[in-house]
């Protein structure tokens, strides 16, 4: 017999396993190359394997930067739908991350300003090409 309170908690385990899958996470951005202008930084992140059928599983859903005087926020939006719906589902690999490099515009060029993650409000560490 199907009672209100079994259908409200099949409706719920239903909802964690689909908003589980595929959910775009802001990341943690450590390190940006600034370009010669002071105009643009390239975050690069490392995307792991792609899935059975060769398909990517991660894909830059969003980019966001926010200027001020003193600092730049700065943040890259990832979909992961590969990602596991359990923790005892994690799938170990041998192979090698690849880069995807991600260019972030500023209105003005950066100068002495301050460039902070978004996902965590944590200082950027800018290496400035020559």
């Amino acid at each position: 017999m199907v009672t209100s309170r079994s259908l409200a908690l099949a409706l719920t385990c239903t909802a964690l396993v689909v908003t589980g899958c595929g959910a775009s996470t802001w990341q943690d951005i450590r390190v940006a190359t600034l370009s010669p202008d002071g105009g643009t930084l390239t975050v690069k992140l490392i995307f792991g394997a792609p899935d059975k059928t060769g398909r990517p599983c991660e894909r830059v859903t969003d980019t966001e930067v926010t200027e001020s005087p003193s600092r730049v926020v700065i943040g890259v939006e990832v979909d992961d739908s590969c990602r596991r719906s359990w923790p005892w589902e994690e799938e170990f690999t041998n192979m090698v991350g690849r880069a995807h490099l991600v260019q972030l515009k500023l209105k003005e060029p950066l100068a002495e300003r301050t460039v902070v993650s978004k996902s965590d409000d944590e200082p950027v560490t800018i290496d400035r090409q020559q």
